[in-house]
């Protein structure tokens, strides 16, 4: 049987994650891959199966808890350090601690993923928006 919670204890659970990725002197951050996934969230990204393609830099704080969601903030964009297409995401504390690991790509509506960048593509030397990046 799958546990049921109410919309107040997500949200509450969804501030503490809030609060646990701003935690540390910098800011949270989503570093996006292409590529091969790491088989936990405890192993690095597999060498030569996942490139880095952009890290972007979360605002503190990283994001806002509402309705049951939680939605990243990115102040800016941030320029991509290679081209390929996104897979999945790695998101860091701002003491750069890895906390989950999420699906990610582009804004094609036949996809879920938890980061969802404006282009299919990413493109080493473009700058990378945000669409929609959240956590339920």
């Amino acid at each position: 049987m799958a546990i049921s919670i109410t919309q107040t204890v997500n949200e509450v659970r969804l501030e503490a994650l809030r609060q646990y990725l701003d935690t540390g002197a910098g800011n949270a951050e989503i570093r996006i891959y292409a590529g091969q996934r790491a088989a936990t969230v405890y192993d690095p990204p597999p060498p030569g199966s996942a490139l880095l393609l952009v890290t972007i830099n979360l605002a503190k704080p990283c994001g806002l808890v509402s309705n049951g969601v939680l939605e990243f903030t990115q102040p800016i964009s941030d320029m991509a350090m290679a081209t390929g297409e996104p897979a999945w995401a790695r998101i860091v504390t701002a003491d750069g601690v890895t906390a989950l690991d999420v699906d990610a790509g582009g804004p094609n509506p036949q996809g879920y993923w938890e980061i969802k960048i404006t282009e299919e593509m990413i493109y080493a030397g473009g700058y990378v928006l945000l669409q929609g990046a959240t956590i339920r």
